[in-house]
């Protein structure tokens, strides 16, 4: 029955491997590969996914499957996602792989997903390959697979230069938002500048997510032509759209987009705002360092770290004196309960660097906690505090873990 969904026969094939060991389970799901009930193909197929995950020597099986004749897509699909759960250890499947993208009665994009997952010795043979499928696939009648198409065209980055006027067509025409979204992401991460005034064009589509993909796009490509049309895009109604547009004219540098910038920061939500401050630090804008001070004080913790960080970029003395006033914030900052915040908190105070002295015993503290960014974040902050206590516990730290910095 094609209307059961896969995940159920990855749920049934875990069922079974409960039941026996794993050898045992791989001799019984390798007979009933060639069971004429395609549901059972499918569920032993799911099956061997799941075992084979740290096991190669079901890659053969799962080789097998993926050229399986029946109807149920099931099968060919679950191969495909059990191939890229093993990973490298599945190099052998790659030609197989290639090979299922060429077959025009095969459904493409978990097999190109999958295959990105497999570590090829020869990764660019496969792509090049398989672009020309994945041009065509750009027209196919199905949403899913001409979504699935378009980020794989993207993954491929530069290889897939040829593939942009293809892609400027689904952004332009498709009638699936999802699709001209993920072209527009192809076409940034492609990075062609011939791409830029059609993506000037789409800042104008109906879809707010389109929107956002194009202003990322332009950020990637980092063409200056854009500020004009970004800054415009700061006033989107769109949040998502704005925080992108902020995000991309910092990627450019250009001094042009600060005023509006500037403004940006008084936005009403905090990630527009977090965006604008930390363009503005990217740009260098020493115009800004007045508004960046005051966002130091925004309700937004968000948006005070990142007007922080900008304010270092920055780095006028007006900018660093700000910055150590802020100190003992910041130190109570790295007992936040996100992790992510604790280790931008340690970032910030390294890069004060040795005037941040008064902070050295709380990051010392924070080497103990049990997140791996913020401890790494904190080791490079006393590293650049530099300070004598910074030092040793560092040392000491390295002597309690000596497999930590291997």
């Amino acid at each position: 029955m094609k209307s059961i969904s896969w995940m159920l026969f990855f749920l049934l094939g875990l069922m079974a491997y409960a039941d026996k060991t794993r050898q045992q389970e791989i001799g019984k799901l390798t007979r009933q590969l060639k069971d004429p009930n395609p549901e059972i193909r499918a569920s032993a197929v799911g099956a061997l996914g799941l075992i084979g995950t740290g096991t190669v020597s079901v890659v053969p099986f799962l080789i097998q499957s993926l050229q399986d004749q029946g109807e149920n897509q099931y099968i060919r699909w679950n191969a495909a996602i059990a191939l890229g759960w093993i990973g490298e250890g599945a190099v052998t499947a790659v030609p197989a792989l290639v090979q299922v993208l060429q077959d025009e009665e095969q459904d493409i994009p978990d097999t190109v997903e999958m295959l990105g997952s497999v570590e090829s010795v020869d990764p660019v043979k496969p792509s090049v390959e398989i672009l020309p499928k994945l041009i065509l696939a750009l027209k196919n009648g199905r949403e899913y697979i001409r979504s699935s198409a378009a980020s794989t065209l993207g993954w491929m980055g530069e290889e897939a230069r040829s593939a942009v006027p293809a892609l400027i067509q689904a952004l332009q025409q498709d009638r699936k938002w999802k699709v001209r979204g993920n072209a527009a992401e192809a076409l940034g991460s492609i990075g062609l500048v011939d791409a830029v005034p059609d993506l000037i064009q789409a800042l104008q589509d109906q879809n707010q997510y389109v929107r956002s993909r194009v202003a990322l796009a332009l950020g990637k490509i980092g063409s200056v032509d854009a500020v004009s049309a970004l800054t415009q895009s700061l006033k989107d109604p769109d949040q998502e759209v704005r925080a992108s547009a902020a995000k991309s004219l910092g990627e450019t540098r250009k001094m042009e987009a600060v005023p509006a910038l500037t403004q940006v920061l008084q936005d009403e939500l905090w990630f527009v705002r977090s965006a604008a401050a930390e363009a503005l630090g990217k740009i260098g804008a020493e115009d800004a360092v007045p508004v960046l001070i005051q966002g130091l004080q925004d309700k937004q913790k968000y948006v005070r770290l990142s007007a922080s960080t900008a304010l270092l970029k920055i780095g006028t003395p007006d900018a660093i004196k700000a910055i150590i006033e802020i100190c003992p914030g910041l130190i109570q900052v790295l007992q936040d309960q996100q992790w992510n915040i604790r280790a931008a908190a340690a970032g910030t105070l390294g890069q004060i660097g040795g005037v941040a002295e008064d902070a050295v015993p709380a990051l010392i503290r924070v080497l103990q906690d049990n997140n791996q960014d913020v401890r790494h974040a904190v080791l490079k902050a006393l590293e650049k505090v530099g300070t004598p206590d910074a030092i040793r516990a560092i040392k000491d730290f390295q002597q309690q873990n000596p497999d930590y910095f291997d």
